[in-house]
């Protein structure tokens, strides 16, 4: 048991202990080693505190708090995020930041999407020039009601497509 988790009458145990068997034989008794009450008795009997106090929490931040985001505030501030909890919870917020939505590009005209898979030669010729990856220029596809065709394949559908637990072995 380390001189952390001592509660303040354990520490009282154990001085009145020392006053009255002394160091080694307290130390047995109350399950300690006699490194642990050396340290109680330097330090008063007293429990030892854990960590640090927090850093005192600015004047303005009551303010910003209703301006930025968690994340903004930790980088202006320079505090971290236990700090951060401990003085949001100390204020009342009247701003609550919501989570940003993913932005939905919108999709091209038909035309445009017609023309792109022409002039360059495929899906991903077309994605290279706008911008985007295959998924996106598949679902832009789909919305403005493209087919999507494979070179070299019949389109496969899920009333022909063969299971595999219908294949013979």
């Amino acid at each position: 048991m380390s001189s952390r988790t001592l509660s303040p009458e354990k520490c009282a145990r154990i001085r009145a202990l020392v006053e009255r068997y002394g160091r080694d034989a307290a130390a047995r008794i109350a399950g300690v080693s006699p490194s642990t009450v050396t340290a109680l008795r330097r330090r008063g009997y007293q429990p030892a505190t854990l960590g640090r106090k927090p850093p005192p929490m600015p004047a303005d931040f009551a303010i910003q708090v209703n301006y930025m985001t968690v994340d903004d505030l930790q980088a202006h501030y320079g505090v971290g995020r236990v700090t951060m909890r401990a003085w949001l919870a100390s204020v009342k917020r009247e701003y609550v930041a919501q989570r940003a939505s993913p932005r939905k590009r919108p999709a091209p005209e038909r035309e445009v999407l017609e023309a792109a898979l022409q002039e360059h030669g495929g899906v991903m010729g077309a994605c290279e020039a706008l911008g985007v990856c295959r998924a996106i220029f598949q679902r832009w596809r789909k919305e403005r009601g493209l087919p999507i065709d494979r070179p070299g394949c019949a389109p496969r559908r899920k009333e022909t497509a063969p299971r595999r637990d219908r294949v013979a072995a």
